[in-house]
């Protein structure tokens, strides 16, 4: 799969954090609705702080109760909404057979001398594409910026007013902030500041805080002070202008989203809810009404055109008051505060925001951690309708004939390859076959390509006479050779491209081809036994315990094959990936891999002297293929010869040894295999899908799709 650039990965991470937020904002908003009446102030703050959490978090730690899948479910029902309203759903997927292969894979044994491929038409721009991955991107991240840096430049100003002030020197004043710092339990210094550009009483800073007050601070009533100061003392020991920080970084992020504008809305007036509920059970009797009276005096005069700093534009600052509408709000409150809730109520409360919290900020978990059981083998692998099934067989090795040596005349193939390209000349034509069928037989590598999969014959090779061809090989050798000379000399050294795509999932085959037919194929051999494995080469290594496990293939059209791709990326748990486009000649074969190469101390060698050093063995597990495609008759249909080769580590045993009086300590790897051996007739148009009956250890199944594709000189078949 190709990796997302940092533009698109900005605007998945906004996105998927709106996704999964949307689940918890409608269970939140249902209630604090009818539940206005029973939770605490605390308690719906909290609540919403749940959802402005849930925001920063793209991605969480797996629970068994997350609110993800629900939140899948629903951007899965909206796509499909949408997808049926696409006339051309096919157009989704146009575009990905232009696509590259993924870095991991590669490419073995290239194809000497070989042509540069055909040149492919490139697709039409897809606009809607290009405003998913750049434009709205890039428009995502310059509101971001455009928000930070006016969080910056705010906060740069409400720093220098307050420097401007003078920190208050009234006995009155300081007796009473002393008083509400003892009633709160404030153990951190807090200072009292006069403001002259201030109209709104307000409080700021984290570690040093400080409680500002306007210059008309001077008529207020010694009651009207006291209400002001606890108030803000409320702020302080609720630690709000640290929470004001964490506020800002959502709005940086989510300055487009109406759930997060909402949510803050929300959160805001119940954190003065909150503060107004904390400063009621401190006060005693009628003290409680005239607090009321005070919130009261202070929204007349905001009405009379006194503004404060506005609290959205500096994460540092909080005011006394707000919006209009939200002091109207808290003075309802007010009217309506009730005793604090008992003790079992307020447990019950928190219990079951936690339990929220715990569904609503966690992510789903994996398939590993939740399917302790696996479904039973005929659910797991339900295959479509009306599939066949055939028995192979293991092919003998001609890894033991000895090798004949037989001389070819090159002459018609050399007279061929001149019409096509009259400026070759005799030797260099020669050669180029030559090339040609060393790609692809292997001469003098030990790796033919063979249906079998099996190396060649030791010291196989092949000689250039002038236009005569000495070739030392097996039968079986001779007869691929025989067959290419006649191919090439009757129709030319025709081009191929191989599409090959790779596909992960835990769907049933079933699910993913609506059709019927297919093939399942049994074969392969077991030993009963690992062994250890000691070669280099993925497609040299012998010693493997063979699994018999079955393989299904399918000749698919290509409205078929934009069907299951569609399918596996509207699936969260399937994957696809592109290996190379190989440019081959008509039967010339090539080697894709994709592996890991790890090594192990498999043996020890202690020299004259007795110093011990160790030898390692290189091992590789991974996936192979090795694919040959021949040019049918007609010109535009292939045949494909396909050799599949999975291996995995199951077990490393450690054995222990003496050595010249040390231990020493080997490892012995053991590995299992794969593999399938197929040829099949692909028509124009049409691809292979070829999938083992193995589940790995996720509970995916691995599959192939190869489109082999005939080049003309009128362009791609």
């Amino acid at each position: 799969m190709e990796d997302l650039s940092f533009l698109e990965l900005v605007f998945v991470a906004a996105a998927l954090s709106t996704i999964i937020t949307v689940p918890l904002f409608l269970i939140v908003l249902t209630i604090t609705g009818p539940g206005r009446r029973w939770l605490a102030p605390w308690a719906r703050q909290t609540l919403w702080s749940l959802v402005l959490v849930r925001l920063l978090l793209p991605v969480s730690f797996g629970s068994p109760a997350s609110l993800q899948p629900t939140a899948i479910w629903l951007f899965k029902s909206g796509s499909a909404l949408l997808e049926s309203a696409n006339s051309e759903p096919q157009n989704a997927v146009a575009h990905m057979y232009s696509v590259d292969a993924a870095e991991p894979w590669a490419v073995a044994s290239p194809t000497p001398g070989s042509p540069a491929p055909g040149s492919v038409a490139q697709p039409p721009l897809d606009w809607f594409e290009f405003t998913l991955s750049v434009v709205l991107p890039c428009i995502l991240l310059s509101g971001m910026l455009l928000v930070a840096v006016w969080t910056v430049i705010t906060t740069v100003r409400l720093r220098r007013l307050v420097r401007s002030g003078t920190d208050c020197q009234r006995e009155d004043w300081l007796a009473l902030l002393a008083e509400g710092r003892e009633e709160f339990r404030i153990r951190r210094k807090v200072t009292l500041r006069t403001l002259p550009a201030l109209t709104s009483p307000a409080t700021c800073g984290v570690w040093r805080p400080a409680i500002l007050l306007p210059e008309g601070a001077e008529s207020w009533s010694t009651v009207e002070l006291r209400h002001v100061v606890w108030h803000e003392l409320a702020h302080i020991r609720r630690f709000d202008v640290a929470a004001n920080w964490v506020l800002a970084v959502v709005r940086m992020l989510h300055w487009w989203n109406p759930l997060f504008w909402y949510a803050q809305r929300a959160w805001l007036a119940e954190r003065e809810i909150a503060c107004d509920a904390l400063v009621l059970r401190h006060l005693v009797g009628h003290q409680a009404g005239e607090y009321g009276r005070t919130i009261l005096r202070f929204l007349e005069r905001l009405s009379a055109g006194h503004r404060g700093l506005p609290t959205s534009a500096a994460p540092g600052f909080v005011l006394f008051l707000g919006r209009k509408q939200a002091v109207r709000r808290r003075l309802a409150q007010l009217a309506k505060q009730t005793p604090r809730a008992p003790v079992w109520r307020r447990l019950l409360t928190g219990g079951l925001i936690a339990a929220l919290g715990l569904a609503g900020l966690t992510d789903a978990a994996s398939p590993e951690t939740t399917a302790r059981n696996p479904a039973p083998l005929p659910v797991r692998f339900e295959l479509p309708a009306g599939t066949t099934w055939k028995i192979v067989g293991p092919e003998p090795s001609d890894s033991a004939e000895s090798l004949l040596v037989k001389t070819y005349d090159l002459t018609s193939a050399i007279a061929r390859l001149r019409q096509d390209d009259p400026r070759i000349q005799i030797p260099a034509a020669a050669i180029a076959l030559q090339q040609f069928l060393q790609a692809g037989l292997g001469f003098g590598d030990g790796k033919p390509m063979t249906e079998s999969g099996n190396s060649a014959p030791p010291g196989s090779r092949s000689d250039i006479r002038g236009t005569l061809l000495v070739v030392h090989a097996s039968s079986s050798q001779h007869a691929a050779i025989e067959e290419l000379l006649d191919r090439w000399t009757q129709h030319g050294l025709r081009q191929i491209s191989n599409e090959v795509r790779m596909l992960t999932t835990s769907l049933s085959l079933k699910s993913l081809l609506n059709g019927s037919g297919g093939q399942v194929l049994n074969g392969g051999r077991s030993d009963g036994a690992s062994q250890t494995l000691s070669s280099e080469s993925l497609f040299d290594q012998q010693a493997w315990m063979q699994q018999s496990s079955p393989f299904y293939k399918q000749v698919l059209s290509q409205s078929e094959c934009d069907a299951i791709i569609q399918r596996l990326q509207n699936d969260p748990h399937s994957n696809l990936m592109f290996c190379p486009k190989v440019t081959t000649i008509d039967g010339v074969s090539f080697t894709i891999q994709s592996g890991m190469t790890r090594p192990f101390v498999t043996a020890v060698e202690t020299d004259d002297a007795g110093a011990v050093s160790p030898r390692f063995t290189m091992t590789q597990k991974g996936i192979g293929l090795k694919l040959q495609s021949l040019v049918e008759e007609d010109g535009r249909s292939s045949n494909l010869h396909l050799f599949w080769l999975q291996s995995e580590l199951t077990d490393v045993e450690l054995l222990e040894t003496r050595s010249s009086e040390r231990t020493v300590t080997l490892q012995v790897p053991h590995f299992s295999q794969t593999s399938l051996r197929t040829s099949t007739r692909i028509p124009a148009g049409h691809s292979l899908l070829v999938v083992p009956l193995r589940r790995n250890a996720q509970g995916h199944l691995m599959m192939c799709l190869v489109t082999p594709r005939v080049l003309t000189a009128e362009g791609l078949k």
